[in-house]
């Protein structure tokens, strides 16, 4: 890291969902970035979440901001541009010569070498010690080497020296000789033009409620571990189970706001996520156990999202019951240790009894992350850091950048949002023109002038395809069809354990065309097109097909996706990409703050931008605000945006104009505009749709 050109390198501080969308921003850019998370892998929460609200689909899929990978995890760990710096933290900071910032990071030890484990687990498998895992706040047990948590990638392999004996066992079986239980920690000095601060927020503590009995009585859990509990790979494969027995519970309550929204416990902010957060667990709850009577408790359930009031009236269907109330105390009854609540409901007290009670804690800065921010000469509450309301992602200092929880509670989509947002903000600061020229990967190997051979590999999904169809019965009717050479089947074909299985069977097989059916390519194709690329194959020689949406419908299904893909495939082309075709101008529609900022964003990241208004002026709603809560005035902020973009040489704007037709492909578009002076022809890249919304019409209240 002491090599790096810091005109061209950033620095991302935390290696949460914001984070590393900020880095992939940055790194397909061309920058260098160094990604510090201060855990021993990167991910923060978001490994905890088998699936996300309101969409009840797994991982990031469809909420980053680019079309993603299964993981940004695997995708940042891939990246020849993102260096990943696990079990560091900030020592130093000060300014560097001529602008940007040297920084100090301090490594701890993991005792176990990166370049020389080999995963095999055998390590962990003689540890005689056993902790609680801090990975689901103690749901499960850990030995002193461990993965920080089960999927993690990279070599994830740390030793917890504070529970560790020094029996020495596990460097006895490590074959590789990868463990040194002595190994000393590092600093390394690195200077970076931009820095990002998206360090995240903690949990607050369920204990800080002491009369919930949280830490006393053992079916009382943090939403923090049900969420783990809940997960496939839990010790209850993902069915709510009470710790005091292991049993399927009868009633389940949740209660909300523990910790946030409380001013006598100095944390009078509102945690945002949490609300939902419940109705997905319940939902996910009540789906498993139909028969489960669940009860959520709460003050308001503050659905502002999209698409949450809908996730509300889901739950309601459902039959989940919902009591406007707080919790006054709870108790345990000693025989059946479930857990009686009392509330007050018409000025009476009302007590109820429930098998199993989650407390949905909200989150707040850690001591950490505010000394951090301050640091770099950010200001920081018990919600976040204090920030212009309409410039979110500006530091206090010129090349610092904030993004995630570190400006206040929000979830994974926000947070993405912004994590990309700063990621385009630092860019601006960054020079390319000194970046070196990538070397060449090796002369993609083309099979054109021989005769197809397909190898059809399909993904059973860890489980969830082959529970949906009789695999066997596939396999057999996909080796019968034309031109396939052979049929082979992977667990869970987007891990790299699976990736590393794919590649041993192209290899020894020896195919000419590879059908990969598995997830949708949103997930899978990034990963797969990259490992071919190292591997010096020809791009078109793999072929996917989103074998888990048709394996949903039925075999037929699957087996006519399949078909249709080998048919594709052998009709492959083998011209390889490149972005050199690519029409660099955008196209931004929608001349409001949204259209505004990010025409100026893309503008100062050397894009030429044709914006479009449909009125005769820009601002959009923005010129019509007084004030917002805050004391802020939009129509000043919307001016200020309009004299920049008058100012910009490259952006063109195009007022009481419309889009009249579009075409094109993907790279080269061509649009035409209906403008006062006739129509106009752009020809562009991308676009970008910022058209606003207009105020709801309504005839309630005799309006």
């Amino acid at each position: 890291m002491n090599g790096t050109d810091y005109k061209n390198t950033a620095l991302v501080i935390g290696g949460g969902p914001a984070g590393m969308q900020a880095a992939l921003v940055l790194a397909g850019r061309g920058h260098k970035v160094i990604l510090s998370e201060r855990a021993p892998a990167i991910g923060g929460l978001f490994p905890l979440l088998d699936n996300q609200f309101p969409t009840q689909s797994c991982g990031v899929c469809f909420m980053a901001c680019d079309t993603p990978t299964y993981c940004p995890f695997v995708q940042c760990d891939l990246h020849e541009n993102v260096t990943v710096a696990p079990s560091s933290s900030v020592t130093s900071v000060e300014g560097g010569e001529g602008g940007g910032y040297k920084v100090t990071l301090a490594t701890e030890p993991t005792c176990v070498s990166a370049e020389k484990c080999t995963d095999c687990g055998a390590c962990e498998v003689v540890c005689p010690v056993e902790v609680k895992r801090e990975f689901g706040d103690g749901l499960e047990m850990r030995k002193a080497i461990y993965r920080y948590y089960p999927k993690a990638v990279g070599k994830g392999y740390v030793v917890d020296r504070e529970s560790c004996t020094r029996c020495g066992k596990c460097v006895e079986v490590c074959a590789s000789d990868a463990i040194d239980l002595d190994a000393e920690g590092v600093e390394t000095a690195l200077e970076a033009g931009a820095v990002i601060l998206a360090s995240g927020a903690e949990v607050i503590p369920a204990s800080v409620k002491g009369e919930f009995g949280f830490g006393r009585y053992e079916n009382v859990l943090s939403a923090v571990k049900f969420e783990r509990m809940l997960a496939a790979g839990s010790p209850s494969s993902g069915m709510p189970a009470r710790p005091s027995d292991d049993k399927a519970p009868e009633s389940l309550a949740f209660v909300q706001c523990v910790g946030s929204r409380d001013p006598a416990n100095g944390r009078s902010h509102c945690s945002s996520v949490c609300c939902m957060f419940t109705l997905k667990q319940a939902l996910f709850a009540k789906e498993r156990m139909p028969e489960l009577d669940i009860t959520i408790y709460y003050m308001d359930m503050r659905a502002f999202g999209k698409d949450y009031e809908r996730y509300i009236r889901m739950a309601e269907e459902a039959g989940v019951s919902f009591v406007r109330a707080m919790p006054s105390v709870m108790r345990q009854t000693p025989d059946s240790l479930d857990i009686e609540v009392t509330v007050s409901q018409g000025g009476e007290q009302v007590k109820r009894s429930h098998s199993m009670v989650v407390l949905a804690a909200g989150f707040e800065q850690g001591t950490d992350a505010s000394a951090l921010a301050l640091s770099f000469g950010v200001e920081m509450t018990p919600n976040g850091a204090v920030t212009d309301e309409f410039n979110p992602c500006a530091g206090s200092g010129e090349g610092v950048f904030l993004c995630g929880n570190l400006t206040g509670a929000k979830d994974i989509p926000e947070s993405t949002q912004e994590g990309a947002a700063a990621g385009a903000l630092a860019s601006k600061m960054l020079d390319l023109g000194t970046l070196e020229k990538f070397q060449l990967g090796p002369t993609p190997v083309d099979w054109r002038e021989e005769e197809p051979r397909v190898g059809v590999m399909l993904c059973e999904c860890d489980g969830y395809n082959t529970a949906r169809v009789d695999f066997d019965e596939l396999e057999n009717k996909v080796k019968a069809l034309k031109d396939v050479d052979f049929v082979a089947r992977v667990s869970h074909g987007c891990t790299k354990a699976g990736m590393s299985e794919v590649r041993s069977v192209f290899g020894e097989r020896e195919p000419n065309r590879l059908l990969f059916a598995a997830c949708t390519d949103r997930i899978v194709e990034k990963l797969y097109r990259h490992m071919f690329k190292e591997m010096g194959v020809h791009e078109g020689v793999l072929e996917l097909s989103n074998l888990r949406e048709a394996c949903q419908t039925s075999s037929d299904a699957a087996l006519g996706q399949i078909s249709g893909a080998v048919k594709s495939s052998l009709v492959a082309g083998f011209a390889p990409r490149s972005s050199s075709t690519v029409d660099k101008t955008m196209l931004v529609i929608g001349g409001g703050v949204a259209g505004m900022s990010a025409a100026l964003a893309l503008a100062g990241m050397n894009y030429p931008v044709h914006l479009v208004e449909r009125e005769n002026q820009l601002g959009g709603l923005a010129l019509t605000g007084a004030f917002t809560v805050k004391g802020g005035v939009p129509r000043d902020f919307a001016k200020e945006l309009v004299d920049k973009v008058e100012a910009e040489e490259l952006i063109t704007v195009h007022t009481s104009a419309n889009v009249h037709d579009a075409g094109g492909r993907v790279g080269a578009f061509n649009t035409t505009l209906m403008t006062p002076a006739g129509p106009v022809e752009v020809l562009h890249g991308a676009a970008l749709l910022a058209t606003g919304a207009t105020p709801a019409e309504t005839s309630s209240y005799g309006y």
